[in-house]
Order: structure tokens, then C-alpha cells, then sequence
């Protein structure tokens, strides 16, 4: 799976992965009390405006520190904060609370972060950093999901340097 499609209002166009097949969609993390139901993400997506920045600032230290307390409840037998997930229209929905995203977030900042300094990535490959954390099955059983976070330099950084040399 990658995030991003052709379609208009993607969030960014995906790379193609180094094995396997997927097919791109749209990634959309929504708050458990949002309400947002998957059925509704076609017409609410038509709404949308061109020119939202794809970013937005965050405070990584409040982050940090909801990740952490996230981490430190999730081995526990009452824990019930996990991901929830489906995909509808080309869209993979997460949906989850502050705390999982913010651990969600640190995976990915991970990635971002130390993804340079593998060997693999000086010759175009992606390297496997992370998978996210505690995506459950949806409701009648199947195969699990794994959504693995990896990192890959894009073109045209291709072939890529990795810090320090």
C-alpha cells in the first residue's frame, strides 16, 4: 500500500514499492469522535479545495510526550487505544485517539529521521523502518493488515547520498 494518487485532491503521489504490488490511495487519520464514516469520504472529498498544504506544524514536544504515554499503557490488559482502520474509495482511513496518532506520528519521524543512514537507501532501495502500531483486524477476521513504514529517496535524489559522506 502507499499513500497519494493521481486523483485530484491526493495528498501526494506515491511511489511505486520496490516488490510487490499495490495500488495508491489517499490516507485519511480522523479522530474516533469525528464521526467520519468512510461512506461519506467521496462527497466530502469533492468539497475540498485545491492549494490545502499538505503539511502543517505540529508540537513535537507534546507529541513525544503523548507517545510516550501511550507506549507505556499499551501492555496492559484493559488497553483498548489502538487503530482502527478500513479502506473505501481508494482511501485508507485510520482512525484512533490523539495518544495512537502521536505514536503513529513518531514512527514516521523515525523514518524520516534515521531512514538516510541505511546502506540500502545509497542505491535507490527503500529501507524497512517501522510498521504502525497496534492496527487491529476489522470485525469478521480475514488476513491481517500490516502498513510497514519505510523509507525510499525519491527522484530525482536518485542515486541518494546518505548524510556524513
Amino acid at each position: 500500500m502507499s499513500t497519494g494518487s493521481s486523483s485530484p485532491g491526493s495528498l501526494c503521489d506515491g511511489i511505486p514499492p520496490d516488490e510487490g504490488r499495490c495500488e495508491p490511495v489517499d490516507l485519511v487519520l480522523a479522530h474516533l469522535t469525528s464521526g467520519l464514516r468512510p461512506a461519506k469520504w467521496p462527497e466530502l472529498r469533492r468539497k475540498l479545495r485545491q492549494g490545502t498544504p499538505p503539511t502543517v506544524r505540529t508540537d513535537g514536544a507534546r507529541t513525544a510526550r503523548d507517545a510516550a504515554s501511550w507506549r507505556a499503557r499499551w501492555q496492559r490488559a484493559d488497553f483498548r487505544d489502538e487503530l482502527r482502520h478500513t479502506t473505501y474509495a481508494r482511501t485508507f482511513f485510520l482512525f484512533g485517539s490523539r495518544d495512537v496518532f502521536a505514536e503513529t506520528a513518531m514512527c514516521f519521524a523515525h523514518a524520516a529521521g534515521r531512514g538516510p543512514y541505511r546502506k540500502s537507501v545509497a542505491k535507490g532501495h527503500s529501507a524497512l523502518m517501522a510498521s504502525l502500531p497496534s492496527l487491529i483486524r476489522p470485525p469478521g477476521g480475514g488476513h491481517p493488515v500490516e502498513v510497514l513504514i519505510c523509507f525510499r529517496p525519491c527522484p530525482p535524489y536518485v542515486p541518494f547520498k546518505r548524510p556524513g559522506r
